[in-house]
């Protein structure tokens, strides 16, 4: 998928838009995954986005839904958070991890 430079942002990009999930906007669940992923490993979203290298403008613009991420810069949030990339992106309301016990 080529974008036009000039509209690529480290990692993010502008006139593309994410596939919905489970009828809701990617960038809203990567928004809310982020927050519940945030406090349960009691970090702020500053100490977050120190860990990921990714800027606090650039995260503003993607859970505002202005930018799409791509799978590096996901993956680097998912790293700082210690999680799998496919954890931010998933609605929680729908998909429960089984407990073992």
């Amino acid at each position: 998928m080529g974008s036009n430079p000039a509209q690529r942002l480290h990692g993010i990009t502008r006139g593309c838009t994410l596939p919905r999930v489970e009828n809701r906007p990617t960038h809203q669940l990567l928004a809310e995954n982020l927050q519940r992923l945030a406090e349960q490993r009691a970090v702020t979203l500053a100490e977050l986005l120190e860990t990921a290298s990714i800027d606090t403008n650039e995260i503003f613009a993607v859970i505002a839904g202005r930018y799409d991420a791509d799978l590096d810069w996901l993956t680097q949030l998912a790293h700082a958070l210690e999680v799998d990339v496919t954890q931010l992106v998933v609605d929680p309301e729908q998909h429960t991890t089984p407990n073992p016990n």
